[in-house]
């Protein structure tokens, strides 16, 4: 009667095309077969392809995150057969953190020569010699390829990826300039470097350009712009500070633009953030009253600390709830609750008449300020469109005279562009002829129709509208006691409380509005 067989998994490596070529992962194969039908074992799956075993790198490597999960889950696993020490990894560190956790497992690790098998101190002493002489061979492996780098990199040569605008060259290491690319990009940095335009809107035209040439690349973003620009590359020096720390200033490869040049930009880009722009002023829509609302009762009160700002609480589940904050106490209010307390306050107020007709005089002189102020943008736009149209007339001229190549390509795209924005100014130009359009009654109507529903509108500004809107309409912003009763001590003279019929109730969570008028 034949005996039931154990199950086991089975580990396969190569870490080099080299390898592969060679037939290792079938000599691996025929390895763990072999041993299997020797110890009488069942391989139910078996992990087999190119991974590298980098010291340091394996507690991440996938195939054996893989196979750990696999045991984890089928309990019946008891053998994980592998050829030799290094085909399971070149690290004695990590290779005793796996042959620990697989032991937890009662899983034990067979490999091809019997000799590691045993248990005994001298398969223990062989394994570890394997694994050792794997890391010494990845160690000199990485010797070998550091020295050819800085060896490359002395010689005036990169032995790594082209940068943007280059490509692989007939010498290894001397990468040419590409030939779509390449003179896009040299474009862009002659016009930063000669002050004809900043970063951020080289960046823009280097984007629209790429794009017109008709290359599928993602447009880039000024974290990395500025990497690309201030490379030193670009103008012969080759420098490089990761898998080596080696330069040289005289670089077998051709040149987009010179030293000078290159300062020039590395100034443009000097002082300025990283993406170049300036701080997030425009609040978080989900919490629009921040800071607006101060906590009456909070030990920090008449402090910068006793007003409430906008969290996302999880609990121990890992929900997240929305909520508003005391900074000093740590009171913790629903936004939803705080929306519904504040839209009842103003929807609690309402338009006096004197307000009304005060709104409309106000609006009236915006609009025929704005009506007067339709002529200069008009002149500006005018000038602009000028300008372009000089501009496109200078291109036209220059592609004209340019030989058939990447610059006469290079010219085109600019053109182009330019074409572009001039037909973006002739239809701003008939918009504002168009003005007239905008009727003085329509423009009041809305105006006031919208702050005569304040409590529906309210709600759907900006944190930055909102900003406004509390300095106009609540000056003295919002307070709240320690009941969570809401209430503003101020409201602008264009609005009065609405009268509250006798016997009403007082509203739910004893809502309190109090206001006095400015």
């Amino acid at each position: 009667m034949e005996t039931k067989k154990e199950k086991a998994i089975a580990l396969c490596r190569v870490s080099t095309d080299e390898q592969l070529k060679n037939n290792s992962l079938n000599r691996q194969n025929e390895a763990v077969m072999m041993t299997a039908e020797r110890h009488n074992l069942e391989i139910v799956r078996t992990w087999s392809g190119s991974a590298s075993s980098k010291s340091g790198k394996n507690l991440e490597r996938k195939d054996l995150k893989e196979m750990m999960d696999y045991c984890r889950r089928n309990k019946q696993i008891r053998y994980v057969i592998v050829d030799e020490p290094d085909r399971f990894m070149r690290s004695v560190h990590e290779a005793g953190w796996y042959f620990t956790e697989l032991d937890k497992l009662n899983i034990k690790v067979l490999f091809s020569d019997e000799k590691m098998n045993n248990g005994d101190v001298l398969s223990k002493l062989l394994i570890e010699v394997g694994l050792i002489t794997g890391e010494m061979s990845n160690e000199e492996r990485a010797k070998k390829t550091k020295a050819g780098h800085e060896k490359a990199i002395r010689d005036g040569r990169y032995p790594f990826v082209p940068p943007l605008g280059y490509m692989r060259g007939k010498i290894k290491g001397v990468h040419e300039i590409d030939p779509i690319v390449g003179p896009l990009l040299k474009a862009q940095l002659i016009r930063i470097a000669n002050g004809l335009a900043s970063p951020t809107i080289a960046l823009q035209d280097y984007n629209h350009s790429v794009e017109l040439a008709g290359l599928k690349k993602a447009p880039l973003k000024m974290d990395k712009w500025r990497l690309i620009c201030t490379n030193p590359f670009y103008c012969g020096i080759i420098e490089v500070h990761k898998i080596v720390d080696a330069s040289n200033p005289n670089g077998l490869h051709q040149k987009l633009i010179t030293k000078e040049q290159r300062e020039k930009i590395v100034e443009a880009f000097d002082g300025k953030s990283k993406n170049q722009k300036g701080p997030n002023t425009s609040g978080n829509p989900l919490y629009p009253f921040n800071q607006m609302i101060t906590h009456v009762g909070c030990p920090c009160n008449k402090s910068k600390y006793d007003t409430f700002v906008g969290v996302t609480v999880k609990n121990n589940q890992g929900k997240e709830y929305e909520k508003y904050r005391c900074r000093g106490c740590y009171m913790y209010i629903s936004r939803e609750e705080m929306r519904e307390k504040i839209e009842a306050i103003v929807a609690s107020m309402e338009l006096t008449k004197d307000g009304e007709k005060a709104l409309h005089e106000s609006l009236t002189k915006v609009f025929d300020l704005e009506e007067g102020d339709f002529e200069s943008k008009s002149i500006k736009l005018r000038s602009q469109r000028a300008a372009a149209k000089k501009e496109a007339d200078r291109l036209f001229d220059c592609y004209l005279a340019e030989q058939p190549g990447p610059m006469k390509d290079s010219i085109k795209c600019r053109f182009e562009e330019i074409s572009r924005r001039i037909k973006m100014y002739d239809k701003k130009i008939d918009e504002l002829g168009n003005s007239d359009a905008l009727e003085l009654r329509k423009f009041c109507a809305f105006a006031i129709s919208f702050v005569s529903n304040l409590a529906r509108n309210i709600l759907e500004l900006s944190p930055a509208k909102m900003q406004l809107c509390k300095q106009l309409l609540f000056p003295d912003g919002f307070y709240i006691d320690e009941n969570k009763n809401v209430y503003t001590p101020k409201i602008s003279p264009l609005y009065r409380l609405k009268s509250i019929k006798n016997g009403s109730e007082e509203p739910s969570n004893s809502l309190m509005v109090r206001a006095k008028r400015l």
